[in-house]
């Protein structure tokens, strides 16, 4: 059974999902990144509802970022502490790939954002024919301005994956498509498929956590090394 873990935004996201993956189990929580003391709780929980131990896990998935510094740390750290006593593969994933996979069987150019902070998004486009996912911009952190020019300049219909402030989607123009409510949301259940489909999570035994951006704390030394 492969235990999956989400906790890169607001929403934390846990799933027990089948190597036939067939998902047995998959809980989301909007906690206002309370994920410290509802993950292990919340994962103890949906095992013993399903009648499974921790000892019948044999992968843990779990997204790496970009996203909440806090709760980027606490999913990497939980799945790699697992992964240590159980002694079995960690698989890991960036948040922007993970929420591409629900428009996989759709043609077309895809555009996955997260909001960070500061009216400013993580973000990353993507190409997707014949049901093949290839990303075709490096992972970027920017503004509404910086992205709404990205896609003006695609001739292309651009499909969003992902949320933007309201305020903030009058900017982009006529030439979008917004996925539906639910598929906007992080879904640690869809790990697995991700890797399954793509082959191209980590899988080097240990989880390292992916940022876009320096930390308040690293801002703060630099500054202060600067002056």
């Amino acid at each position: 059974m492969f235990l999956c873990i989400d906790t890169c935004t607001n929403v934390c996201s846990i799933a027990v999902v089948t190597p036939k993956l067939d998902i047995l189990s998959e809980r989301l929580y909007n906690y206002k990144l309370r994920h410290s003391e509802i993950l292990i709780p919340e994962i103890e929980s949906m095992l013993k509802e399903l009648g499974f131990s921790m000892e019948e896990m044999t992968r843990v998935y779990v997204t790496n970022g970009p996203g909440s510094f806090t709760g980027i740390r606490i999913g990497v750290t939980v799945a790699n502490t697992i992964s240590q006593v159980r002694n079995i593969p960690v698989y890991s994933v960036c948040l922007l790939d993970l929420l591409v996979e629900s428009f996989r069987f759709l043609d077309g150019v895809i555009l996955s954002v997260i909001y960070a902070r500061a009216n400013q998004y993580f973000y990353a486009f993507y190409h997707i024919s014949n049901h093949q996912i290839e990303r075709t911009s490096d992972y970027k952190m920017g503004d509404i301005d910086e992205i709404a020019q990205r896609i003006n300049e695609i001739d292309k219909q651009v499909f969003i994956s992902g949320e933007f402030l309201e305020e903030h989607k009058q900017k982009l123009g006529q030439n979008v498509g917004f996925s539906s409510g639910h598929s906007r949301m992080p879904r640690a259940s869809v790990l697995p498929f991700v890797d399954i489909l793509n082959g191209s999570m980590q899988t080097n035994g240990y989880v390292v956590p992916f940022y876009l951006e320096k930390s308040q704390a690293e801002k703060n030394l630099e500054k202060q090394r600067n002056e």
